[in-house]
């Protein structure tokens, strides 16, 4: 900054007036004079653990046993099936670009009007979904008892539609295997769903989502394919049947939680550490029992098959019993015979 012309510098500062910073009317001082600092102490009263000696977490109260079921079928269930479903809408309706050589120029048109709307329904329905499972999950300590049956209900409502097809075909007529290549099919669907929403929500492309969700998608099929052949099973005791269809559930979420792991592990470099896993595995292991065991209880009511006599001249039909044993006879002792009877027939 410039003098202005003809001032020195000591006649530009006459009037200036410093504060006498040890006088008794030091503005600062005067400021913090009525300042009564807090006493710094060691002493374990004063400490910032005496501060928080009163603090008391506020412990979860979980739901009753009523609550915790009615909230596994009400809640995590339609959750569950919302994000499958959802997650199956975003990837038929996911934008696959700009048009190709080859294909049908009208069709690629027409997949830019009707899969956007798609997409985004099939976005909201899988958050929707899984905010309501969530929302219930938050209810329950993680580990309880509460929260593993809270998971066993849920789970078995997820599973009961595939169940039903299996058994509604072999009722219709069907063969066991159809029965058991349509719940496959539904088993695919909504494992892919929900891998493919997952994928996409953590940054990967379309692509990259379809093949994960393919492969999570064959891996519960591969993995229930035994299990599902047990719980529809017609026929046999019923609890011995329950005990076989908790059995093969307890091993099946395991294994397939296991390569589902692998996979993630292995291609999709998630950092899972060694106790994480063995924490899956162990609620997996716990859920898969459960659920197995209640859709076993429940698919037996309707395939569970019922002894009665056969009445004369009535057709064997029951799939479920074996025919009755019909015994063999010699054509030459069945003429011997016939000619016995009509001799004794005359004589009388």
């Amino acid at each position: 900054m410039a003098l202005p012309n003809n001032i020195s510098i000591e006649d530009y500062f006459k009037d200036y007036n410093p504060v006498n910073r040890e006088s008794e009317t030091d503005p600062v001082e005067d400021y913090f004079k009525d300042y009564d600092p807090v006493p710094v102490s060691t002493s374990e009263d004063s400490s910032i653990n005496a501060y928080f000696d009163d603090y008391k977490p506020v412990e979860r109260v979980e739901p009753g046993w009523g609550p915790t079921i009615a909230g596994g079928i009400t809640q995590k269930t339609p959750g569950g099936l919302k994000t499958s479903a959802g997650g199956m809408l975003e990837r038929i309706g996911a934008d696959e670009g700009d048009y190709k050589q080859g294909e049908s120029y009208a069709l690629w048109r027409l997949g830019k009007l009707w899969k956007p709307p798609v997409a985004a329904y099939g976005k909201e329905l899988a958050e929707t979904g899984i905010a309501q499972r969530q929302k219930e999950q938050r209810k329950f300590i993680p580990g309880s008892a509460k929260d593993i049956v809270s998971d066993i209900f849920g789970t078995t409502g997820e599973m009961i539609p595939v169940v039903a097809s299996a058994v509604l075909t072999r009722k219709l007529g069907g063969s066991a295997q159809l029965g058991r290549a349509i719940s496959s099919g539904m088993f695919f669907t909504q494992a892919a769903g929900q891998k493919y929403h997952q994928s996409i929500n953590e940054g990967r492309t379309h692509d990259q989502a379809v093949i994960d969700s393919n492969v999570m998608g064959l891996i519960e099929v591969m993995t229930e394919w035994i299990p599902l052949g047990i719980i529809t099973r017609q026929g046999g005791g019923y609890f011995v049947n329950i005990g076989k269809g908790a059995a093969a559930e307890m091993i099946q979420e395991p294994v397939s939680n296991v390569l589902e792991i692998l996979y993630d592990k292995g291609f999709l470099d998630k950092d899972i550490s060694i106790d994480e896993t063995i924490a899956q595995l162990k609620h997996s292991a716990q859920v898969g029992g459960g659920s197995g065991a209640l859709l076993t209880a429940i698919a037996g009511l309707f395939t569970r098959g019922r002894k009665r006599k056969t009445l004369p001249g009535e057709v064997h039909e029951r799939l479920d019993e074996p025919p009755p044993v019909v015994e063999e006879v010699d054509p030459r002792v069945a003429r011997a015979q016939a000619g016995i009877d009509a001799a004794e027939a005359e004589a009388a």
